[in-house]
């Protein structure tokens, strides 16, 4: 392309060049006429479209509780005007359309005690009043949809804390974790109450303890139940923990009284972790370490240790020997 002509294009879009240029203000001007002429006319005329609109469920009929999920949006298909269309395209949030669960279980022929069919053309007449009379509303997805409804059942059921710990060196649990309360009242379907057995709190992570926690946490509420307490109390109790050795001793475990029986070594050297708040409590009536009277009738030389008792919330316990030698006394 010549160069000479490149540099003229520019000046085709200067607004200065439109401004002298009487007849290409005539043709704009009549460009813009004729397009509103043309949008006016086609908002005079009737149109169908589809228009998708929120619903809200409300009012379960009494003691019976709504146990499936129900459809969010219908689809219309709808007849109107082209502007009264063009308002509710443009209108983005819809105010929902409301349907009580309870008349329209009531008013449907196929419902029955707890699942009930409801075909959408039967609610034609409430969603259209609740719409626009300029609308005329031919057809509505989905064409039917269950609402199951369930009696209402109340149970008690424990809670548990769903908590994760992290400690500090040398730092742990030294009891159980309290709860209180420690039991929960769950209200909702009977199909749902069920089949659940514990309550679980919200999760919470606590990271580098190293001291006793007291927090009050939110329960969990299961899908389409209520509970109460909402919240409660969880107490974590910790402490340091140390080393500690004691020296108890071994029982012959099965044996008759008319048998003596002395073991070698009659005690062990027994070592653990414990929180320095038990530190004075755990002696050693706390242990029991036996070996069976049958081992020995055996015959073998040597019969393995056997730990029956130990205090709850001791770390690392270590002990030795393991295995002991015996001689029986005999009268």
């Amino acid at each position: 392309m010549d160069k000479k002509i490149l540099n003229k294009i520019p000046g085709y879009f200067k607004i200065e060049k439109y401004r002298q240029d009487s007849r290409m203000v005539i043709f704009l001007t009549c460009l813009a006429i004729s397009a509103v002429l043309w949008f006016l006319n086609a908002m005079n005329k009737d149109y169908t479209t589809h228009i998708q609109y929120p619903v809200r469920f409300i009012k379960a009929p009494k003691n019976q509780f709504l146990a499936n999920d129900l459809p969010e949006e219908f689809t219309l298909k709808v007849n109107a005007h082209g502007f009264t269309l063009l308002r509710h395209k443009l209108h983005l949030s819809f105010t929902p359309i409301v349907l009580n669960i309870n008349n329209i279980t009531r008013d449907n022929p196929t419902s029955g005690n707890q699942v009930h069919t409801i075909y959408t053309s039967t609610l034609l007449n409430r969603i259209s009043q609740q719409i626009s009379n300029e609308i005329k509303i031919s057809d509505i997805q989905p064409a039917s949809f269950i609402i199951i409804l369930d009696s209402l059942k109340t149970k008690n059921v424990p809670i548990a804390a769903d908590i994760d710990l992290e400690f500090k060196p040398h730092y742990s649990l030294t009891s159980p974790i309290s709860i209180q309360p420690g039991m929960a009242t769950i209200k909702g379907p009977g199909a749902i109450i069920k089949n659940i057995d514990t309550i679980f709190t919200e999760n919470k992570v606590f990271k580098d303890v190293g001291q006793q926690i007291k927090k009050e946490l939110e329960l969990v509420e299961p899908a389409k139940t209520t509970i109460s307490p909402k919240n409660i109390m969880v107490t974590i109790p910790v402490s340091e923990f140390t080393e500690k050795v004691i020296n108890p001793h071994v029982y012959v475990a099965g044996k008759p009284d008319s048998v003596k029986v002395k073991l070698f070594p009659s005690t062990l050297k027994v070592s653990f972790m414990i929180g320095l708040d038990k530190f004075s409590e755990v002696t050693g009536n706390n242990f029991r370490f036996t070996v069976p009277y049958a081992h020995i009738l055996e015959g073998k030389p040597s019969v393995p240790v056997t730990l029956e008792k130990v205090p709850p919330y001791i770390l690392d316990l270590k002990y030795s020997p393991q295995t002991l030698e015996y001689l029986i006394e005999k009268d």
